[in-house]
């Protein structure tokens, strides 16, 4: 599969759950335009990187205030289709945009229906 640059409403609905989930992001205080430019920035650099091309991009946060809600999956596979794509340059795993998503991610997990209610520590068989 080929590596390509996100749409801005991939990133700006990511950042608006996170905005409207109050997940922490990095660096603190963040605000969700920075937010959204790094992960758009690092979405360009490793497009960049992987087709070794330099191209100019305009990205400006657009607060997405009365967006659909996404669901927690929604928001899962949303990481996962930007990290793929951003993961090419050597800067990525380091980066503030990876830890964003790290972070997000986790959020969304504890979303999840029946995530509350699951056991925290497996015992033996349940009886």
């Amino acid at each position: 599969m080929s590596a390509f640059v996100v749409p801005h409403a991939h990133v700006d609905a990511l950042v608006s759950w996170a905005v409207h989930h109050r997940v922490p992001l990095f660096p603190a205080p963040a605000t969700p335009a920075s937010v959204a430019a790094e992960l758009f920035e690092e979405n360009c650099r490793s497009v960049d990187y992987r087709y070794a091309e330099v191209n100019a991009r305009d990205y400006r946060y657009t607060a997405r205030a009365g967006a659909r809600e996404l669901s927690p999956v929604q928001v899962l596979k949303a990481c996962n289709c930007l990290e793929y794509q951003s993961c090419e340059h050597p800067g990525w795993e380091d980066s503030q945009a990876r830890a964003n998503l790290e972070v997000i991610r986790a959020y969304a997990v504890r979303q999840l229906p029946g995530y509350d209610e699951a056991e925290w520590t497996i015992d033996e068989v349940a009886a």
